[in-house]
């Protein structure tokens, strides 16, 4: 067991280190675009733009992490080695969480350098909101690499787009059928309930928020672990 944390350890920081430019970009860039925003915008827009970024960074770095592994033909040369498939998916989950959590903190940093975006969220929602952040950008991750080890980057890149088509036609639907906003309205509100009940119960909700990512990434990892067992590479 100690054997392979360490191999995992050297592998996560052989992995992140040959991806610091993209990791550290995405940094930058989450503090340029809140600012951006701000003068853009107003500060009511800006606010919002550091949670958006840990989404966006996130998606960011294990897409061009994906992309990096295809250009190289880089399974091939993993596949080759004394490595199991399920520490080749072991080392990238552990990495885009390396670099979800950075992302997060930035994010986080972001309140102190900008004041603006301190303002816009009460000291006592500041847990609930980073969950939220880290939890969607974390089933935003999984499910990118679910595609990717199943599909390959250019099938993963193609079906991404289309996996947000279900969800507004059934918006789009609902609100024909009734002829009113009125399902739009009810979701709205109450996603609006339950992020005010995680900013009144800040423990639990990041207790809930953690059992489900670590569900989510289990689960992914399984798949993905897996996918790439069995696949054949020509």
């Amino acid at each position: 067991m100690t054997e392979r944390a360490v191999m995992l350890t050297r592998l996560v920081c052989t992995d992140l280190g040959s991806r610091w430019r993209p990791l550290l970009v995405n940094v930058f860039l989450i503090l340029l675009y809140t600012l951006l925003a701000r003068l853009i915008w107003g500060p009511g827009v800006a606010s919002g733009m550091p949670l958006a970024m840990i989404m966006i960074s996130s998606l960011d770095f294990v897409q061009r992490a994906a992309a990096g592994d295809e250009l190289a033909r880089s399974w091939f040369f993993l596949r080759a080695l004394p490595i199991t498939p399920a520490m080749i998916v072991s080392v990238r989950y552990v990495s885009s969480l390396v670099a979800l959590v950075l992302y997060a903190m930035v994010a986080l940093a972001a309140a102190f350098v900008f004041p603006y975006v301190a303002r816009a969220v009460s000291p006592g929602a500041w847990t609930a909101v980073i969950a939220g952040g880290v939890g969607l950008s974390a089933f935003i991750m999984a499910g990118f690499n679910v595609l990717y080890y199943r599909l390959g980057y250019r099938a993963a890149m193609t079906t991404l787009p289309y996996l947000l088509l279900p969800c507004a036609l059934t918006i789009a639907v609902l609100a024909s059928l009734q002829n009113t906003l009125l399902p739009i309205v009810t979701f709205f509100r109450a996603v609006a309930r339950g992020a005010h009940w995680a900013v009144n119960n800040p423990v639990p909700a990041g207790i809930l928020v953690g059992m489900a990512v670590t569900g989510l990434i289990a689960a992914s990892w399984l798949y993905s672990a897996a996918t790439l067992a069995r696949k054949e590479l020509l």
